[in-house]
């Protein structure tokens, strides 16, 4: 039927793929592309709860759009992670 339940397809969608890939092989599909991967912050593979953290608080929009003056935005300073460049 119609209504806006399908409009959380497209968000759950992108929490999944965050959720198994980050957690998996340290990067999305788009971090690949440009050259990025996701640690913890002592270099660490991001743990499950790190990259649950990190996705729930990237859903929500707002944490994404907020950052420090190292351009660390509130999900991963939450998440205790940080995206770094690969070689």
């Amino acid at each position: 039927s119609g209504g806006s339940g399908g409009s959380w397809k497209p968000l759950a969608v992108f929490a999944v793929e965050n959720l198994v890939l980050l957690s998996t092989i340290g990067s999305t599909f788009g971090h690949r592309l440009v050259g990025l991967r996701l640690q913890g912050l002592g270099g660490a593979r991001p743990t499950v709860v790190q990259v649950l953290v990190r996705t729930v608080l990237l859903c929500l929009a707002v944490p994404a759009i907020i950052w420090d003056r190292d351009g660390r935005g509130l999900h991963d300073k939450a998440a205790g992670t940080v995206l770094v460049r690969t070689s």
